[in-house]
């Protein structure tokens, strides 16, 4: 459908630019430590887009040198992935 591939497109460009700024070092990732939740640093709402920090963080692990990045920053992309996998596949949105 087309209203599927357009929110694929918007997700893509999400990512891209998400990536852009951590290649940059301009967003971080850091863990909650109240909640214990990853969250980004330095991107807005508007550049989120309909995407939670863990879909966005999850994108970017796939990605190998956005991956060396979030690892440098202390994320285990693996866990990232598989937790943002299974929250999906079980009906939680984050």
């Amino acid at each position: 459908m087309a209203c599927e591939y357009l929110e694929q497109l918007r997700k893509a460009a999400i990512l891209a630019a998400a990536k852009r700024k951590i290649l940059k070092g301009e967003i971080t990732v850091k863990r909650n430590a109240r909640t214990g939740r990853l969250e980004i640093l330095g991107l807005s709402a508007a550049e989120r887009g309909p995407m939670g920090d863990a879909c966005i963080i999850a994108g970017l692990a796939k990605q190998p040198d956005a991956a060396a990045a979030l690892r440098r920053a202390g994320v285990n992309t693996t866990d990232a992935i598989r937790t943002h996998e299974h929250a999906h596949a079980h009906g939680i949105q984050h």
